[in-house]
C-alpha cells in the first residue's frame, strides 16, 4: 500500500511492503501522492522508500501479459513517472 507522510518540509513516499510492481493502480496512487507534494506550499523534498525485501520489482509483467490492450498505456505511465 502506497503511503505519503510529511516531516516538516520532507515528504516520505512509501511504495509498500510487497514487490511494488508498477501496476496501473499503484501508478495512480503514486501520482496522487506526488500531486499532493507538488501542491504543498514552500520548498520541499521527496524521499521514496519500500518496506522489506523490495524497493520495486519494476513492471507488473503479469498484468501486462493478461491485459495486452492496456500494456502500452501502463508502460507510458511508467515512463511518465
Amino acid at each position: 500500500m502506497t503511503a505519503l507522510h510529511q516531516r516538516d518540509s520532507v515528504f516520505v513516499l512509501t511504495l509498500g511492503d510487497d514487490e511494488n510492481r508498477f501496476h496501473p493502480d499503484r501508478l495512480t496512487a503514486i501520482n496522487a501522492a506526488l500531486d499532493e507534494v507538488e501542491a504543498a506550499p514552500g520548498p520541499k523534498a521527496v524521499v521514496t522508500t519500500g518496506i522489506g525485501k523490495f524497493y520495486s520489482n519494476g513492471l507488473d509483467l503479469d498484468f501486462m501479459a493478461a491485459n495486452p490492450d492496456a500494456a502500452e498505456a501502463n508502460l507510458h505511465e511508467v515512463h511518465a513517472l
